[in-house]
């Protein structure tokens, strides 16, 4: 079972619409959390906002990457000038330093760079 970082698009999208394929993969305990995750949807408006964010805290999270992996990322990958954004990159290196996780986003530049590494979550409605 391969595990899963969801991005804030797919968690926005949930929150919004629902979306029965993350409730499965939470279900199964395959998401996992990245705290900038959490911060960037706490910035947003939540439903229940004090229930909501105490049961995000309450998954899984995959450790960040430090400033200067994401920078090492940026440079090697040649990340610059693309269109992502820093905390983009935060994400994709936190993935690409664990064998065991797929970034999922709803975001088509951070899909490509993923895809890129082999490391696109391949989800399936």
């Amino acid at each position: 079972m391969s595990l899963i970082l969801a991005d804030t698009s797919v968690w926005a999208d949930h929150f919004r619409t629902g979306n029965p394929l993350l409730a499965d993969c939470l279900a199964r305990k395959r998401i996992r959390m990245h705290p900038f995750v959490i911060g960037e949807l706490a910035m947003g408006g939540l439903p229940r906002r004090a229930q909501t964010l105490e049961e995000l805290k309450t998954i899984h999270r995959i450790g960040a990457a430090s400033d200067d992996e994401a920078l090492r990322l940026v440079d090697l990958g040649r990340h610059h000038a693309t269109g992502l954004g820093w905390i983009d990159i935060h994400l994709l290196a936190a993935v690409l330093l664990r064998e065991d996780i797929s970034l999922w986003t709803r975001d088509k530049k951070l899909n490509e760079a993923a895809m890129r590494y082999g490391r696109a979550a391949q989800l399936h409605h």
